[in-house]
């Protein structure tokens, strides 16, 4: 799928660089995306694997965000896929792989980060929902410390007392990351929508802080529960480039090895995102932290009394695991351009803005 790679850089060069030539560029690539390869009645591209088409329902939405007079064509295909989608069918990799919780757990969160995409375009309730219902089920039904002091499996595995034994690997656990911290920036924008048109958060007993701002609260700490792992799971080589996954061995689940598989190109990249999202938080966290901070026996500031308990709570160490790079596969390869770039310029989570 051509046009959706052309597509995917041309919507993120849209802002960098030369903006009317990009949009021009992606806009191209969309039409001709539509013209080889959508199909109406499917409801998805043709000859697509089914976390390709995750892909482009991201992409999209991008594309929605930097080139707003695309938005209203995106906004019906969305509506189209979401309905052809649908099929709630809870699996273990028995059923099939096209279902949205397959058990095919990084198919799985393709599609959650796509949806949650979809809703920044339109801030339609439905897609953040499906991301989050997505989200739950990694935590649910992947996540597993039977195994390597934690960590998301790769699939779920026919016995689901056999977890302990299923594969831990990069991608799933770096996708679950950007998710997380992607959807800890969405709902907390809406927490803070909601506390400006609130009584003070002072007054309220915590069971009554909005649930956005417990979602922001509970999404974030899981993204950094996966940070926290992520670093000292073996993942990152003595290069400091990420491996396929870990080696676990029978009867002694708790040791896991780096297993030196390829360090594909997207695993460099699709951890960026996660990373550049959460470093921002903590970034934004701090000056807000700063900037309502009471002189030594002052009161707490309005300001300040409005936020959400641990919210402005950052605490990711980021430390030398920064030097990426790696050969991977030709078309996973954009995914370390996208990764890039939301570390370098993060992408707008406000429902209907340019991203």
């Amino acid at each position: 799928m051509t046009a959706v790679i052309v597509l995917l850089l041309a919507a993120h060069s849209t802002l960098a660089w030369d903006s009317n030539h990009a949009a021009d560029r992606a806009s191209s690539a969309f039409d001709e995306l539509q013209a080889s390869f959508w199909s109406e009645a499917l409801g998805l591209w043709r000859s697509s694997m089914w976390w390709q088409s995750a892909n482009t329902v991201e992409v999209l939405a991008n594309l929605g965000l930097a080139v707003p007079s695309n938005k209203p064509e995106i906004a019906r295909l969305l509506d189209v896929v979401f309905n052809a989608t649908a099929n709630d069918t809870v699996a273990r990799c028995d059923v099939k792989v096209d279902l949205t919780f397959s058990g095919y757990f990084d198919d799985e969160l393709w599609w959650g980060i796509g949806w949650l995409r979809a809703h920044v375009l339109t801030g339609e309730a439905r897609y953040l929902n499906r991301s989050r219902y997505i989200f739950d089920d990694i935590v649910n039904r992947s996540w597993s410390n039977d195994s390597c002091g934690g960590g998301a499996c790769w699939q779920a595995t026919s016995d689901l007392r056999d977890m302990g034994r299923c594969y831990k690997n990069a991608i799933t656990n770096e996708l679950f990351l950007s998710l997380g911290a992607q959807l800890a920036q969405v709902y907390e924008l809406r927490c803070q929508a909601t506390l400006r048109s609130a009584p003070p958060a002072s007054s309220l007993p915590s069971s009554d802080m909005p649930v956005d701002c417990l979602a922001a609260e509970l999404t974030a700490n899981w993204a950094q529960a996966e940070v926290d792992w992520f670093l000292k799971s073996g993942l990152i080589n003595g290069s400091h480039l990420i491996n396929d996954g870990l080696d676990t061995f029978d009867n002694h689940e708790e040791v896991c090895m780096n297993n030196r598989h390829t360090a594909y190109t997207y695993n460099q990249g699709v951890l960026l995102s996660g990373l550049g999202l959460l470093w921002s938080r903590q970034q934004r966290q701090q000056r807000e932290h700063r900037a309502v901070e009471p002189a030594e026996g002052g009161e707490e500031s309005p300001a300040r009394a409005t936020l959400p308990p641990k919210v402005r709570a950052g605490t990711v160490n980021f430390s030398a695991h920064t030097r990426w790079g790696g050969k991977g596969q030709a078309s996973p390869s954009r995914l370390h351009a996208r990764g890039g770039r939301s570390r370098h310029g993060i992408q707008s989570a406000r429902p209907g803005a340019r991203g």
